[in-house]
């Protein structure tokens, strides 16, 4: 048997040997819509907190920890997407869905389970919820950047970008991306 014409060398060896030899192609930017499959030419950062204001975790009533149980008057709504126009006064409740802003005043959400309504709403009359279970502070509320700061990394120059990467992106606000062309 002939000895081997050319030196077997390690793989890690051979992939730095091509690299050393491949050219990096210029950055063009793409669509987010575009982005699967390829590569990243900068860093991506958030521009903004996520979320951007105090959200409630859960569906309930936006309180004032301090005023304790007891029944309240319901003087307003904040749903993901409309809030009423309220600043939430000591003895006054809101009621509150999961993701949507805390109004002003408030400083906790007591979840539905935790209360019970004592008089629905009539015309011109306002509904009353009875508040079961005390809460504390900040219970039930993701604070402005919990989740992502504005500033932070949300994925390195040279990440191959999938489908959960689309995601995250869109969730940052980035309708377009720099990425290395195709060769």
């Amino acid at each position: 048997m002939a000895a081997a014409r050319y030196k077997m060398i390690s793989i890690p060896e051979a992939q730095s040997t091509v690299l050393q030899h491949t050219p990096v192609l210029e950055k063009e930017t793409i669509a987010l819509s575009a982005a699967v499959g390829r590569m990243l030419a900068e860093t991506v950062t958030a521009k903004d907190n996520l979320p951007p204001f105090p959200a409630s975790i859960m569906d309930g009533y936006a309180v004032i920890a301090a005023d304790g149980p007891g029944e309240y008057p319901v003087v307003g709504e904040s749903r993901a997407g409309t809030m009423d126009d309220i600043n939430l006064q000591p003895g006054q409740i809101a009621y509150i869905t999961t993701g949507a802003p805390v109004p002003p005043g408030a400083d906790a959400v007591v979840k539905v389970e935790d209360t019970e309504v004592v008089k629905a709403a009539a015309e011109g009359q306002q509904k009353r919820v009875r508040i079961n279970k005390g809460v504390k502070a900040g219970q039930d509320i993701r604070q402005v950047g919990s989740d992502i700061q504005a500033g932070a990394v949300v994925l390195e120059a040279g990440q191959r970008v999938g489908v959960a990467e689309v995601g995250i992106l869109a969730t940052v606000g980035a309708a377009t991306l720099p990425v290395h062309r195709r060769p």
